[in-house]
C-alpha cells in the first residue's frame, strides 16, 4: 500500500486528476451494466419468443399460400378428362410416344406455374418410364424413388433436397405425388401405395424455398428457418441442437411438414439495443452530475497552460515583449519561467547566427572577388608587355591609365557592392584595353531599365561575361579576330514582376557551347572554357533568391547569357536591393 502511495502522490497533477475520473467513471459503467444486462436479459427473452413466434407463424402463412396453390392445381390437373387419358395411354404404351410426351409437357407447364417455387414437373409409370420436360429418356423407378422415407409413403410426400438431376448446378426439393387410375373410369386418386400406378414428381427449388422462409433478419435477433417433414430437415444446414439455440416450431396445412425457427441466445438485439441506450443514459447522468466539479478542476488546472499557449502565439508572430508570471509554484510556474528564459535565448541565438550569416556573405563575396582579380591582372599585363615590346608606347601609356581606373575599382576595399551603372563602365575599361591588344573595335551598348542604373550587385561581377564574350564571340585559336561587320557586346538588365536579370550578349560569329556552357556553370574549374561562369553563379546566390541561368546561342546574331534572380530583403542583401524590392 504504501508503494502505492508514493507511486500515486509522485504522478503529475494532470495525470492524477485523470486517474480518478477514469476509475470513477469505470465503476459507475460496470456497476449499471451488471444491472442492465441482468434485468434486460429476463425482461426481453420472453419478448423475443413472442416476436419470434409471430414471425414463425407468418413465414408458415406465407409458404402455405405457396403450397396451396401447388396442391389445388395437382388436384385441378388431376381433374381433367385429357389428363387421366394421357396417363392411361402412358400405362398402356410399353415405350413413350411423341403424343404422351406433348399432352404431359402442357400439365407440366400448368403446374410449374402456379408457384415460383417449383423449378420442374415429372411423371414416373409404374412401368418405370420418366416424362420429363428436359429429356425423353426412360428411367427406373427404383432409381428416381429410392429414398427411405418413401418407405412411409403418403399421398403427398416431401423429401429432402439434393442435387437436382435435370439442372445438376441447383438443388432441389422433391415432392412425391402418388396416383392410381380408378379400375377403367377416367378419375384418378391419391394413394399411399408404393406399387401407385404412377408417381407425378414436382421439385422446388431450393434456393427460392430458402428466401421464402427466410427473410431479413428481425431487428431484435437473428435467426435460421428450416423444414421438417416428419421430424427428418428437408433442408441443408439445419442447426444442431444445443443449450446455445432456442427454437420454435409450427405446422403447416401439409400433414407432417413443419416451419422450425433457430435463435442464437446471443444473437439478442434487443438486449444489446437496451443495454446502449443504458450505457448513454449512465454516461449522460454521470456527465451531468460531474459537470460542475470538473469545470472548477480544469479552469484551476488550464489556466497557466492557456497562459502558455498564448505566450507561444506571440512568440510564434514576434509580437511577445513582456514576460508572464507564473501564478503558481508547481510544475506550470517552473514551465513558464523556462519558457521565458529559453525565448530569451532563442532570440539572442538568432541575433547572432544572423551577424554571423552576413559575415559570412561578406567574406564568401570578398574572397570570389579576389579569385577574379588574379585572372585580369594576369592578361592585361601581358596585353600592356607586347605593347610595349612592339614599342607603342602612346598605347601602352592609355592602357596604362586605363588599367589603373579599372584595378582602382576592382580592388576597392570594403566595398562588395556596385551600381549597374558603376559596373557598365568598369566593363567599358576592359573591353578598351582588350580593344588594344585584339586590334577590334567592338562596341559597347546597354539595354538597362532607367530604375535599375542604381540597382546594386556585386562587383565586378559582369567582367567575366564579358571576357567569356569576346573569348567565344571574336577570338580564335590564333587569337585573330572573326570577321563581323559591327562586332558589338550589349549588358542588359530588366525586370519582370517580382524577377530581375543581368546578361551580357554578343554578335560573335563563334557561338556558344551551350552543353559545356551549363556544364561550367556546375564546375568549379575553367576546364570546359567557360571563365568564371560558376563564380558569377555563386557569387549571385549569396546576394538574391531563386537564381537562375539561361544560355542561349545564334552565331553571328545574338549570344546570350542571362542570370534570373529575386530579391530578399531579409536575407543581408545590400541597403540598395533592399529599398528595391520594398
Amino acid at each position: 500500500m504504501k508503494k502505492i502511495r508514493y507511486w500515486y502522490s509522485s504522478l503529475p497533477l494532470s495525470s492524477k486528476i485523470t486517474l480518478l475520473m477514469a476509475l470513477l467513471i469505470t465503476l459507475l459503467a460496470g456497476s449499471f451494466s451488471l444491472f442492465s444486462i441482468s434485468f434486460f436479459n429476463q425482461a426481453y427473452s420472453h419478448e423475443t419468443e413472442q416476436i419470434a413466434r409471430q414471425r414463425l407463424e407468418l413465414f408458415a402463412e406465407n409458404l402455405d399460400r405457396d403450397l396451396l396453390a401447388i396442391n389445388n392445381q395437382i388436384i385441378e390437373t388431376s381433374t381433367m378428362p385429357l389428363f387421366v387419358r394421357t396417363i392411361q395411354r402412358a400405362l398402356e404404351v410399353p415405350s413413350k410416344d411423341l403424343e404422351t410426351l406433348v399432352n404431359f409437357q402442357q400439365f407440366f407447364k400448368r403446374i410449374a406455374d402456379s408457384s415460383p417455387l417449383i423449378h420442374s414437373v415429372h411423371v414416373i409409370t409404374k412401368d418405370d418410364i420418366l416424362y420429363s420436360p428436359y429429356e425423353q429418356t426412360s428411367r427406373t423407378l427404383g432409381n428416381d424413388l429410392s429414398h427411405p422415407s418413401l418407405s412411409h409413403l403418403q399421398k403427398v410426400t416431401l423429401l429432402p433436397g439434393g442435387q437436382n438431376p435435370f439442372a445438376p448446378s441447383r438443388k432441389s426439393v422433391p415432392i412425391v405425388v402418388a396416383l392410381n387410375l380408378l379400375g377403367t373410369s377416367s378419375y384418378l386418386e391419391l394413394t399411399s401405395n408404393l406399387a401407385a400406378d404412377v408417381f407425378l414428381i414436382i421439385l422446388l427449388d431450393e434456393q427460392a424455398l430458402l428466401e421464402k422462409i427466410n427473410s431479413p433478419g428481425s431487428a431484435f435477433f437473428s435467426y435460421t428457418n428450416t423444414l421438417l417433414f416428419q421430424g427428418v430437415p428437408l433442408l441443408p444446414e439445419a442447426p444442431e441442437s444445443d443449450s446455445a439455440m432456442i427454437r420454435f416450431a409450427t405446422p403447416t396445412q401439409i400433414n407432417g411438414l413443419e416451419l422450425m425457427m433457430s435463435i442464437a441466445k446471443r444473437s439478442y438485439k434487443p438486449l444489446v439495443a437496451f443495454m446502449i441506450i443504458i450505457t448513454i443514459i449512465t454516461a449522460l447522468l454521470v456527465t451531468g452530475g460531474g459537470s460542475v466539479l470538473i469545470s472548477r478542476i480544469s479552469r484551476h488546472i488550464t489556466s497557466p497552460f492557456s497562459a502558455m499557449t498564448k505566450m507561444v502565439k506571440e512568440m510564434e508572430t514576434g509580437s511577445y515583449e513582456f514576460d508572464i508570471k507564473p501564478r503558481y509554484a508547481d510544475e506550470t510556474g517552473t514551465l513558464i519561467e523556462g519558457m521565458n528564459s529559453m525565448y530569451h535565448t532563442i532570440i539572442q541565438q538568432m541575433r547572432q547566427i544572423k551577424e554571423e550569416e552576413q559575415q559570412k556573405y561578406r567574406y564568401l563575396s570578398q574572397m570570389l572577388t579576389e579569385q577574379i582579380n588574379p585572372h585580369f591582372i594576369y592578361n592585361t599585363l601581358e596585353i600592356i608587355n607586347m605593347e610595349v615590346i612592339n614599342g607603342r608606347q602612346e598605347n601602352a601609356s592609355d592602357m596604362i591609365a586605363t588599367f589603373a581606373a579599372f584595378l582602382r575599382h576592382t580592388l576597392n576595399q570594403g566595398e562588395d557592392t556596385t551600381t549597374l551603372a558603376q559596373e557598365l563602365e568598369h566593363c567599358r575599361k576592359y573591353l578598351s584595353i582588350m580593344n588594344t591588344r585584339l586590334g577590334l573595335q567592338i562596341l559597347i551598348f546597354d539595354d538597362i531599365a532607367p530604375h535599375l542604373e542604381l540597382f546594386e550587385i556585386p562587383k565586378s561581377i559582369l567582367l567575366p561575361l564579358v571576357e567569356n564574350a569576346i573569348r567565344h564571340g571574336f577570338e580564335t585559336s590564333s587569337m585573330q579576330a572573326q570577321t563581323v561587320e559591327h562586332p558589338s557586346i550589349t549588358i542588359t538588365a530588366k525586370q519582370k514582376e517580382d524577377r530581375y536579370s543581368i546578361g551580357v550578349i554578343d554578335n560573335g560569329t563563334k557561338g556558344i557551347d551551350i552543353e559545356q556552357a551549363y556544364k561550367a556553370l556546375n564546375e568549379k574549374s575553367a576546364q570546359s572554357g567557360h571563365i568564371g561562369l560558376n563564380n558569377v553563379l555563386n557569387r549571385l546566390k549569396l546576394y538574391f533568391d531563386d537564381v537562375e541561368a539561361h544560355v542561349s546561342s545564334i552565331p553571328g546574331y545574338r549570344n546570350a547569357i542571362t542570370f534570373t534572380f529575386s530579391i530578399d530583403p531579409d536575407r543581408g542583401a545590400p541597403s540598395g536591393i533592399a529599398a528595391l524590392a520594398e
